[in-house]
């Protein structure tokens, strides 16, 4: 998502569940500066970004890539991935070229071998003005 193939105010509406994080500070940054190239006036994008107050940022054993990304290191298709986490007044700044329509901080619960996890997630609701 760092460089989108699509030209400037291409969509009305972009839709990124889970996938912006996948990044450092840097990338995400650069992200964002394509969202607002390739949205329309008026256009928004739904989006979420992974929360500090998640379990994956407070995992010391994983390495910090900067201040708002670790590596994950358990095995399987994530492993060695950047994962960025947020927290709302980073929020306010990574968009402060957009309107921020909304931010919701959500937990989420999912079970894997009869035990109950969770993780934190903001969902952010943007709109691109001038």
């Amino acid at each position: 998502m760092i460089h989108l193939p699509y030209e400037d105010n291409s969509f009305d509406c972009i839709l990124c569940r889970n996938v912006i994080s996948h990044q450092d500070t840097e990338g995400v940054k650069q992200i964002i500066k394509e969202l607002y190239r390739v949205l329309k006036d008026n256009g928004e994008c739904y989006l979420t970004l992974g929360s500090k107050s998640t379990w994956g940022f407070k995992q010391t054993s994983w390495p910090l890539v900067d201040e708002n990304t670790r590596l994950r290191m358990e095995e399987g298709p994530e492993y060695k991935t950047p994962h960025f986490y947020a927290d709302y007044d980073l929020i306010k700044v990574l968009f402060k070229d957009f309107k921020i329509e909304f931010i919701n901080h959500i937990e989420d619960f999912y079970e894997s071998n009869d035990k109950t996890y969770s993780s934190f997630h903001y969902h952010v609701l943007i709109k691109k003005v001038k």
